[in-house]
């Protein structure tokens, strides 16, 4: 069955969710539930993709160095199996400037700051703040910027400084307190939740949509069902996901990854009773998948690594992501070395398990390194546990979608958590 032999088909996939039965239109992404049949839309399947890497999205590691050593780290403690180390601003300049000279044709170029803990290094920040602006100004673009931090360096001039570039922030917080200081540990092993909450407190002092990650392992998976505990210390907009690369204990079994599926059902009609009450904020669990099915767009690349997103470490090695890091397989040069683009890996979701999955159109396949960690040399494979979780989210995305769509407040919300969030997010 070749690709336009399978977009002919009709093809519906009905589940039940929350004691409510769907009916989901696999090619026309349109769903159906009772009286309810949403109207066939015109449906944009067009897959393109870049002959070279045109960047628009690089992340600099300016730090490898962090004041936490996080169990679960797929960065060793945030050193990469290094010694600690930052990146120059000869090397900074170099990879600022490969960025515009193979930069996308968008009037728009981002730059995300990452570690390690990057705020060590911000005067070097400082630095590429100044130098990127003036390329931008030069090249014709605009350029943003944001940067991952665990809160625990601190300080009115940093705060004022992202506020006044405008910096999107991402901030570790793994949901409760218990779930948190499980894992998220400084290196004395002291715990790390309440000084970590004081720093995103002060962040959002200044800039009130801050992303917080939280990380879910084997022995904190339950806790994601708490997730209020993160609206309580003021987060608005969130999202968890599944701890990556680990051989200990700590790796989710499968069992936990069904009990996970299942709980997203629970979570769904949580999130969905919260928004009918006018509690807005941004569970991205959920809403990432609502905005795919609103758009009518298929997705035929969940992730944009080679594509238009590259990753420099702190000696100039060009990384496919910031997972890779220190990873051969996942090295594709040097920023003082290399005068030509990159070329994409592209993952294909019309290959394997991707091809007949119902969900294939909205979730565009996998994660590049969940791939590599699935089989330990290729790229293009799926981790099929993760696969898993994506549908239950999709399923329990498609309840929320209906209920919104039938009392006409959908595009209100999803305008209303467009416009306090930004699309350039780095999830650790």
């Amino acid at each position: 069955m070749n690709r336009k032999e399978r977009f002919k088909m009709a093809e519906v996939y009905t589940f039940e969710e929350n004691g409510e039965l769907f009916s989901f239109d696999i090619n026309n992404m349109t769903v159906s539930h009772d009286e309810f049949h949403e109207s066939t839309a015109i449906v944009n399947t067009e897959r393109t993709r870049n002959d070279i890497c045109r960047i628009k999205f690089m992340s600099l590691h300016v730090a490898h160095e962090c004041p936490l050593y996080c169990e679960y780290c797929y960065g060793s403690g945030g050193e990469y199996d290094t010694p600690s180390m930052r990146m120059s601003r000869s090397t900074m300049m170099q990879a600022v400037d490969y960025l515009f000279k193979y930069c996308t044709n968008d009037n728009i170029v981002h730059i995300n700051f990452f570690g390690g803990e990057p705020l060590l290094a911000f005067d070097l920040i400082k630095e590429c703040v100044e130098y990127s602006e003036d390329k931008a100004k030069k090249y014709g673009k605009k350029i943003e910027f944001s940067v991952s931090t665990s809160a625990l360096v601190i300080s009115q001039e940093i705060i004022d400084f992202i506020s006044q570039h405008n910096f999107s922030v991402s901030v570790s917080i793994d949901g409760t307190k218990y779930a948190h200081d499980k894992h998220r540990k400084f290196r004395n092993q002291n715990t790390s939740y309440d000084k970590v909450v004081a720093g995103f407190k002060q962040l959002m002092e200044k800039n009130d949509n801050i992303l917080i990650t939280a990380t879910l392992t084997h022995h904190t998976i339950d806790e994601i069902i708490k997730y209020h505990d993160l609206l309580d210390i003021g987060a608005n907009n969130f999202r968890f996901k599944t701890v990556t690369g680990m051989t200990s204990d700590i790796k989710l079994v499968d069992e936990d990854y069904d009990r996970l599926a299942t709980m997203y059902e629970r979570l769904a009609k949580m999130y969905l009773d919260d928004i009918l009450e006018g509690k807005i904020y941004d569970f991205g669990d959920f809403t990432k998948w609502l905005h795919r099915l609103n758009k009518k767009k298929t997705v035929h690349f969940n992730c944009t690594a080679t594509e238009d997103y590259l990753n420099v470490d702190p000696n100039g090695e060009i990384y496919i992501c910031h997972k890779y890091v220190g990873i051969p397989n996942g090295r594709l040069g040097n920023v003082y070395q290399i005068d030509s683009p990159v070329k994409p890996l592209g993952f294909d979701t019309e290959i394997g398990k991707c091809r007949n999955c119902w969900a294939h159109n909205l979730c565009g396949g996998g994660c590049y390194y969940d791939g590599f960690e699935t089989t330990g040399n290729s790229y293009h494979t799926c981790n099929t546990n993760k696969c898993k979780i994506h549908r239950s989210q999709i399923k329990a995305a498609i309840y929320i979608y209906y209920h919104l769509k039938q009392r006409g407040l959908l595009d209100s919300f999803l305008q209303s958590i467009t416009s306090a969030s930004n699309a350039y997010q780095l999830t650790v």
